[in-house]
């Protein structure tokens, strides 16, 4: 089975067979080689895509028949404490409320290239609903897009699917974001994936969305009580996250990611 084969391109609530098909599709922008994102984006039945590639921002814009899909990559869980340990980590002034200074300026980076491409693919005698995924800093860009495009333009966006998702914006950002797109935003965390836990909720940094959850066995849930998850509330301060052994970041791979979204979508 094609990853889009079940996918619902008018789902307004949570999909399974979405949840797995955007997964594939974050894990697909992980990959460096242009000919081999647009080969594999052909035998799913897209288009040929734009590619976005811009200093510490890559994704893709890439349309069906039915659906708009944006991808954003995401980086080594490493890599991110660089984002959390200078000047990017502020809170500045964004889309409805104050949100992480380094990820927002990632997202300018190829904000209207990206602007201009969903415009090009967009067909108002065929319109195509609008989605958006990433994994890691990937899904706090696809997050900020779509609260750009959500409160700054009131614009159309079917869903947002985001995995091992880091906290993007402070409480004002959270409850705006929520009252206008928490419905279509489903940020999965699998078990004791640590990139969810920051920036740190002492920061100010909240997360969007409806949390969807898999536990140490694979068993899924969605907003599961805070009794099966505790560790969602443990603070990891910078300093700890860069001391982390290798292994701690094993529930952070989006290989497991897929893996367990497959088994969603049988």
């Amino acid at each position: 089975m094609e990853p889009f084969e079940n996918f619902d391109s008018m789902a307004d609530a949570f999909s399974r067979c979405n949840a797995y098909s955007l997964g594939e599709a974050a894990r697909l922008a992980y990959t460096r080689e242009p000919n081999s994102v647009s080969a594999t984006l052909a035998d799913w039945g897209f288009e040929p895509p734009t590619l976005l590639d811009h200093r510490d921002t890559q994704g893709f814009v890439a349309r069906n028949d039915s659906i708009i899909l944006i991808a954003f990559r995401g980086t080594e869980p490493r890599e991110l404490a660089d984002w959390l340990t200078d000047i990017d980590a502020r809170l500045v002034a964004g889309p409805g409320g104050k949100v992480h200074q380094g990820f927002l300026g990632a997202l300018f980076d190829v904000w209207w290239e990206l602007r201009a491409a969903i415009d090009a693919q967009q067909d108002p005698a065929h319109p195509r609903t609008l989605w958006f995924t990433g994994h890691s800093l990937g899904a706090a860009l696809a997050t900020l897009a779509t609260a750009k495009l959500r409160i700054e333009e009131d614009k159309p966006v079917a869903g947002l699917y985001t995995f091992g998702s880091p906290r993007v914006g402070d409480s004002e950002f959270s409850g705006r974001f929520d009252v206008d797109f928490r419905a279509r935003t489903f940020r999965f965390v699998n078990n004791r994936d640590v990139v969810t836990r920051i920036p740190p909720r002492l920061l100010g940094y909240r997360h969007v969305g409806v949390e969807c959850y898999f536990d140490g066995d694979g068993v899924f849930s969605q907003s599961p009580a805070r009794w099966m998850r505790f560790l969602e509330e443990v603070t990891i301060t910078v300093e700890a996250y860069k001391e982390l052994p290798k292994n701690a970041f094993d529930d952070h791979s989006m290989d497991r990611y897929v893996a367990l979204l497959k088994s969603l979508c049988p």
